[in-house]
């Protein structure tokens, strides 16, 4: 190996490009992601006005923080905002470079097992493209059973909040709400 003076080192490689073990390198990561968010109102009248079939298979490019740096793989379950909101997503591929500027990070992992491998992935994207439906909706359908599942609301009755008059409608709900 020579000094930084313009040659070369052993195996012929220029000595900036060479990866010293005492130095960190961190190389940026992006996973494209296919998110669990609600379709948006947008109607398509046929496949021929949509020859791409984006709106079905549309993906996203997230940043993967140093947090996660090695722990995101493809298959893993992701939770990643989306707009205002957080949703669960899918990572699909890995890449050193993203495909657009401005990209989100990747807030957490929601397993730290991978939930689908390439072959699933690779089916649900066929599925998607073959028989002309969201991406989300084929790879949800390779997910283990018991992994989705639909959001669920509880309504409890807080004893110590003050009800002056309440309506008939009120009185039922109560009413209803000390039952349970």
């Amino acid at each position: 190996m020579t000094d930084d003076g313009g040659r070369k080192t052993e195996d012929g490689s220029h000595p900036s490009s060479v990866i010293r073990p005492s130095s960190t390198v961190h190389l940026t990561m992006f996973a494209e992601i296919v998110v669990n968010a609600p379709p948006r109102k947008q109607r398509i009248r046929s496949p021929k006005e949509t020859p791409t079939y984006r709106a079905f298979s549309q993906t996203f490019t997230y940043a993967i923080p140093p947090h996660l740096d090695g722990r995101v793989q493809i298959g893993s379950l992701v939770t990643v905002p989306f707009g205002s909101l957080t949703y669960q997503g899918i990572v699909l591929a890995l890449a050193a470079e993203s495909p657009v500027e401005k990209v989100k990070p990747i807030l957490d992992l929601a397993d730290p097992l991978p939930v689908l491998s390439e072959r699933h992935i690779a089916l649900a994207r066929w599925m998607s493209e073959y028989y002309f439906a969201p991406l989300i909706d084929c790879a949800l359908l390779m997910l283990p059973p018991g992994l989705e599942s639909d959001m669920q609301t509880f309504i409890t009755l807080n004893p110590d909040a003050p009800l002056k008059n309440p309506t008939a409608i009120q009185s039922a709900i109560i009413e209803r709400l000390k039952c349970d």
